[in-house]
């Protein structure tokens, strides 16, 4: 009678590696599911809880990983999950940018999502090898701290920040606004981590952490709004073109902000005080003073500047845009995009003193740069200009709320009231407390104000 077969100690039992596997499928699963739920919330704007949700899943999910590959590859998949979700507008901004080069968009459409995903994630990766056999709530909420500020370092494009997803939940932009955009970033990902420790380790105690944050959220005071003078004195341009600009302000507007490139002149200009230099007044004096965008020209090379304009067209101060777009409006490794447009930087701060107050003035994308931003709030100005030209947008309404959002919790973490115009976008207006208060219709031509939209022209749906 022969012996039944065994197989050598070494080798490991059938079930438990197919228990293994399956395992880790379901933690590449989870990392997946969390990245899809980041990115949600990103493109469903009035659904926040998908954000929360997702960052309870990515705790749950790192909290049970034991596999690097698996970690990885979820990680990997979750973050391109996350950013395109969120943000699929950016494949016609690509195809802008490509000039319609198939090959050229398919690069740029793999540099966007190298350069967004591999810097937010990397933290992530390297907290989970050192700390897994902790609780996430103890690393996770700083490695993803940490790796957002590194992607908006490398990039200046903070759209994906997880905190833009809360801009319609008044107790966060309330922390945001009482404590700082770090201390509320970390406070509302460690009750979102221990929400999925919680869930993970069936423990109630770890659950009162979520609990507890909530009640503090909801105890905080409300944030200081903007004097309604200063908003109802604000008007904010918004052109679907150069076709229909404004011909006159509405009665009580003292400052009329128009966008970015708003019309066609080149001015010879520098950085600095008008010394009376004049230019074409977009309308007749009306005791109106304009913050125009308009590209400057001067010995160095062309600028992108932002000029305060005095009702005749006296230019009383300028300033040129500081942080540079690569490949479009800089060369990135000696290389630009096609129709590229190489600008020389801007030294000059961005506030100008304009009639209703110190103004902030920025330049599209400047409107992302958060730590600048904060910066030149600090110098006693009373209100966030943004000149914006949004055509590499291609008109998706979804990329224009999504910069509203924007706008909005950068209002309340500087505690300024943020006024937007556009061209071939949308105009918005946000109160200091992040309230937005006012927004322009797609595809049309007017000037947004606190008391409405006067719109000049609308476009033909078809």
């Amino acid at each position: 009678m022969t012996e039944p077969a065994t197989l050598p100690e070494s080798a490991p039992a059938p079930m438990p590696t197919v228990a293994r596997a399956g395992h880790a499928y379901g933690i590449v699963g989870l990392l997946i599911a969390a990245g899809l739920c980041l990115g949600l919330a990103h493109r469903a704007l009035g659904l926040p809880l998908f954000a929360w949700l997702g960052i309870a899943l990515l705790a749950a999910g790192l909290g049970r990983s034991t596999t690097t590959s698996g970690t990885l590859t979820g990680l990997l998949l979750g973050g391109i999950a996350d950013l395109w979700v969120a943000h699929p507008w950016q494949l016609g901004s690509a195809q802008l940018y490509s000039g319609g080069s198939g090959r050229i968009t398919a690069l740029i459409v793999l540099g966007f999502t190298t350069a967004h995903v591999l810097p937010k994630w990397l933290p992530v990766v390297l907290a989970w090898k050192v700390g897994r056999r902790w609780p996430t709530y103890l690393w996770l909420p700083l490695a993803w701290a940490t790796g957002e500020w590194l992607r908006d370092r490398l990039t200046h494009l903070s759209y994906n920040d997880w905190l833009f997803t809360q801009w319609q939940v008044t107790p966060v932009l309330r922390a945001v606004g009482h404590v700082g955009w770090t201390p509320a970033l970390l406070l509302c990902l460690t009750a979102a981590c221990a929400a999925g420790d919680a869930g993970m380790r069936r423990s109630w105690r770890i659950a009162l952490a979520p609990a507890a944050v909530a009640a503090l959220l909801l105890l905080l005071p409300p944030l200081p709004k903007a004097p309604s003078d200063l908003l109802a004195s604000i008007g904010a341009v918004h052109m679907t073109g150069f076709f229909y600009p404004p011909q006159g302000a509405p009665p009580g507007i003292r400052l009329l902000i128009w966008p970015e490139q708003a019309n066609y002149q080149r001015p010879w200009l520098a950085e600095g005080p008008g010394h009376g230099k004049k230019i074409e007044a977009p309308f007749p004096p009306a005791g109106v003073a304009h913050l125009y965008g308009l590209i400057t020209r001067q010995p160095t090379g062309r600028q992108n500047s932002a000029m305060l304009v005095a009702p005749d067209g006296t230019v009383m101060a300028s300033r040129a845009k500081v942080r540079l777009f690569p490949l479009l409006e800089r060369p990135l490794l000696g290389l630009s995009l096609p129709g590229a447009f190489p600008l020389v930087a801007g030294q000059a701060p961005a506030t100008l003193s304009a009639p209703v107050g110190a103004v902030v003035s920025l330049l599209c994308l400047e409107g992302l740069e958060r730590d600048y931003i904060e910066v030149e709030a600090r110098s006693g100005a009373s209100l966030i200009a943004l000149c914006a030209n949004e055509r590499v947008l291609g008109h998706s309404r979804l990329a224009m709320t999504q910069f509203a959002a924007v706008a909005a919790v950068l209002a309340a973490d500087t505690g300024l009231p943020f006024v937007r115009s556009s061209l071939y976008g949308t105009a918005a207006i946000v109160d200091a407390d992040g309230t937005l208060l006012a927004e322009s219709e797609p595809e049309t031509d007017g000037v947004l104000t606190v008391a409405g939209d006067v719109i000049r022209h609308r476009n033909d749906p078809q």
